[in-house]
C-alpha cells in the first residue's frame, strides 16, 4: 500500500509531461500549417502583380505602336494631299502652239501632245461639217479638244448650245456662265462623263469643261477633259482661252 502510493505522484507527473509535450507538438504543427498556407497565398500575390505588370508594360508598347503608326498614317494622307497640288501647278504650264487648218495659235498643257491628225467631218452632202483636232496627256489621260465649223452650220449648232446654257444641261449641267476674253463672248459650262466613248463605265468619272463662241461666222468649241475629275480644269481652259490668237 505505502509503494501504491508513492508511485502515484510520480505516474501522475509523467502523465501530466506527457500531455504538455502533446499539446506543444499540436500547437507547432499548426502553426506550420498556417505558414505553408499563408506562404502560397504570398506567392500568388507576387505573381498576380507581376502578371499585372507585365500587362501594362505589353499595353503600353501596344499604344506606342498604334500611336506611332497613326502618325505615319496621317503623313502619308498629308504627303497624297500635297500630290494633287504639284499636279495641278504641272498642268498650268502651257506651251503655244499653231493649227494650220484653224489658221489660229493657242496654248495648251506642256504635257501634251496632238492626238493623230486633224479630222475633217462631212455631213450628208459632202460639204465640210467641222474639222477637229485633239491633244493628250498619256501619263493622265487628260485631253484637249479644239473645233471649228463653217459658216454653214455655224448658226443652228450656236442657237443649239444657247439653249443648253439657258437650262442648264447638256454640256452645262453642272456649271453654266459667260466669259469676255480678247472680245470675244463665251458660254463656258461643266459637265460630268461617267462613261467612255465606248460605253465603259468610268471610275471615278471625268470632267468636262467646255467653251463655245463665234468669231465671225465660224463657231469655235473647246473641250478640256480631266480624266479623273480633281484637276484645275476651269483654270487651263480659262488660261488657254486667254491665250487664242487668230492669224
Amino acid at each position: 500500500m505505502k509503494k501504491s502510493i508513492v508511485l502515484l505522484p510520480v505516474l501522475l507527473f509523467l502523465f501530466i509531461s506527457c500531455h504538455e509535450n502533446s499539446v506543444s507538438n499540436h500547437a507547432e504543427s499548426t502553426v506550420r500549417e498556417k505558414v505553408n498556407t499563408a506562404t502560397p497565398s504570398k506567392n500568388r500575390a507576387s505573381e498576380e502583380q507581376k502578371t499585372s505588370a507585365e500587362e501594362e508594360v505589353i499595353k503600353s508598347s501596344q499604344d506606342a505602336k498604334i500611336e506611332e503608326a497613326d502618325k505615319n498614317s496621317a503623313e502619308v494622307k498629308k504627303e497624297k494631299k500635297q500630290v494633287p497640288a504639284e499636279t495641278a501647278e504641272a498642268q498650268m504650264v502651257l506651251k503655244p502652239v499653231y493649227l494650220k487648218d484653224l489658221n489660229l495659235s493657242l496654248a495648251i498643257p506642256e504635257a501634251m501632245h496632238m492626238n493623230g491628225q486633224p479630222i475633217k467631218a462631212y455631213d450628208r452632202n459632202k460639204n465640210l461639217l467641222n474639222t477637229e483636232i485633239r491633244f493628250i496627256d498619256e501619263e493622265t489621260g487628260d485631253e484637249l479638244v479644239i473645233k471649228q465649223y463653217p459658216a454653214r452650220h455655224a448658226g443652228a449648232i450656236y442657237d443649239f448650245y444657247v439653249q443648253q446654257f439657258r437650262k442648264k444641261e447638256g454640256n452645262f449641267s453642272l456649271k453654266a456662265e459667260k466669259l469676255h476674253i480678247n472680245g470675244m463672248e463665251i458660254m463656258k459650262g461643266v459637265s460630268e462623263r461617267k462613261t467612255d466613248g465606248k460605253g465603259h463605265i468610268l471610275n471615278p468619272p471625268a470632267k468636262v469643261y467646255f467653251a463655245v463662241w463665234k468669231k465671225g461666222d465660224e463657231l469655235y468649241e473647246l473641250y478640256f477633259r480631266d480624266a479623273k475629275g480633281d484637276g484645275p480644269g476651269d483654270e487651263i481652259i480659262e488660261k488657254v482661252l486667254s491665250q487664242l490668237k487668230y492669224k
